[in-house]
């Protein structure tokens, strides 16, 4: 619940992008859609694609991204949570983990901070 109230009423920036994405989103999504939500992250998209209508496949392999997710989105029927990370290849891979949830990657190079 603290998070709820957090996030509608603390957190303005989150609000408001969560309202400009369903504006740019319902041109792409109707009811009853599948979409996949890869690297759902705290499930910012999931919860848009829900709120549209829309049955989402989540993929997030991060244990405390997995945690915030489920706890969004969790609840709601049309939604299947997958604990794991997806590639191109068949197998078990590395998670390379970085302070920023979102920039983690299978690739190790694949992000750069900015510096300075």
């Amino acid at each position: 619940m603290a998070r709820t109230i957090y996030r509608l009423t603390l957190n303005k920036r989150e609000h408001k992008e969560q309202v400009n994405d369903l504006k740019l989103y319902a041109h792409l999504i109707r009811q009853g859609d599948l979409v996949f939500d890869v690297g759902g992250n705290f499930g910012q998209k999931s919860r848009i694609f829900l709120k549209l209508g829309a049955k989402v496949v989540a993929f997030e392999p991060q244990t405390r991204c997995w945690e915030e997710l489920l706890h969004r989105c969790g609840h709601h029927s049309q939604l299947t949570l997958v604990k794991q990370g997806l590639s191109d290849q068949r197998g078990v891979a590395k998670l390379f983990l970085r302070d920023h949830a979102g920039a983690s990657s299978l690739k190790e190079d694949w992000y750069e901070p900015v510096k300075g």
